[in-house]
C-alpha cells in the first residue's frame, strides 16, 4: 500500500529543493516544493516564450528565472513572446490581471517616489504594449487593452489617485444593423507628462491628456485633448479651467 502511494505521489508530483536565507540569522534553510505535474508542463512552456525583466537604478536589465517569481507575473498569461520589463524595486506592486494574447509588451521605467505604486494589466489581443515613464505616484491604476496592436502611453512624473481606469476599448463589439460594421472599434491612448489624474477617473479608447494636465475625480475622458496644462473634468470631460501648474 505504500508502494503504492509513493509511485502515484511520483506520477502526480515534480519535487525540488529550494534553499532560503534568514535574513536576522543568515541561517540558510532547504525546503521541498512539490508540484503538480500537468502545471510544470503548463508552467515551462509559459516560461520558455514568455519573458520577464527587472532592471535595476541602473540601468542594468535581468532576466528573472525564478519559479517564485515568474508565477507571480506569468501564473496568468495564456500567449506566447510576451514581454514584461519593470524597475526591480519594492516600490512596484504589479498584479498581471491576464494576458490572453501574443507578442504583447509592458514596460514600466522607474518608481521616483517613496510611495508603493500599485499597477493591474489586462491585455485581450496581440502586438499591443503598456508603455509607462518614470512613475511618480499610482494610488491603484488598471490598464485594459482590447484589439491588436494598441497602445496605452504614459509619460514622465504622472500622479493618478485610487481607482483609476484606462481602456482602450469597450471589450465588446456593437454593430450597425444596416451596414453590419462594428461602431466601437478599439483605440490607443495616450497620456502626457506630469499629468494628475483624480480618484475614480476612467480615461477611455482615443483619448489624449497633454502634458501637465488634471484630470478631476469621477471624470469620463473619452476624445483627445490639445491644450496643455489645463483642468479636465466630468462626464464626458470637457476643459474647465485653462493656464494651470499642479505640484506633487
Amino acid at each position: 500500500m505504500i508502494k503504492m502511494a509513493k509511485a502515484l505521489l511520483n506520477a502526480l508530483f515534480s519535487v525540488y529543493t529550494e534553499e532560503k536565507k534568514n535574513p536576522k540569522n543568515g541561517v540558510i534553510k532547504k525546503y521541498k516544493i512539490y508540484r503538480i505535474l500537468f502545471l510544470k508542463f503548463k508552467f515551462n512552456t509559459v516560461y520558455s516564450t514568455n519573458k520577464v525583466y527587472k532592471v535595476d537604478k541602473d540601468g542594468n536589465k535581468r532576466l528573472v528565472t525564478n519559479r517564485k517569481e515568474l508565477f507571480k507575473y506569468l501564473n496568468k498569461v495564456s500567449g506566447e513572446n510576451n514581454t514584461i520589463i519593470i524597475p526591480d524595486t519594492d516600490l512596484l506592486n504589479l498584479t498581471i490581471g491576464c494576458i490572453r494574447g501574443s507578442n504583447n509588451i509592458i514596460n514600466i521605467n522607474n518608481v521616483n517616489a517613496n510611495i508603493i505604486t500599485n499597477i493591474s494589466v489586462i491585455i485581450s489581443g496581440n502586438f499591443s504594449q503598456v508603455l509607462i515613464g518614470n512613475v511618480k505616484c499610482f494610488c491603484s491604476v488598471s490598464f485594459s487593452l482590447e484589439g491588436n496592436n494598441k497602445k496605452i502611453i504614459v509619460g514622465d512624473d504622472c500622479m493618478f489617485s485610487w481607482g483609476v481606469e484606462i481602456w482602450t476599448g469597450d471589450r465588446h463589439p456593437i454593430y450597425d444593423l444596416d451596414t453590419g460594421e462594428r461602431i466601437n472599434e478599439d483605440k490607443d491612448v495616450i497620456i502626457g507628462n506630469h499629468v494628475w489624474i483624480g480618484r475614480n477617473a476612467s480615461v477611455h479608447k482615443g483619448a489624449v491628456i497633454p502634458d501637465g494636465c488634471v484630470v478631476g475625480a469621477n471624470s469620463f475622458v473619452t476624445h483627445k485633448f490639445d491644450e496643455p496644462n489645463t483642468i479636465i473634468a466630468g462626464t464626458p470631460a470637457k476643459v474647465i479651467k485653462r493656464n494651470i501648474r499642479w505640484e506633487f
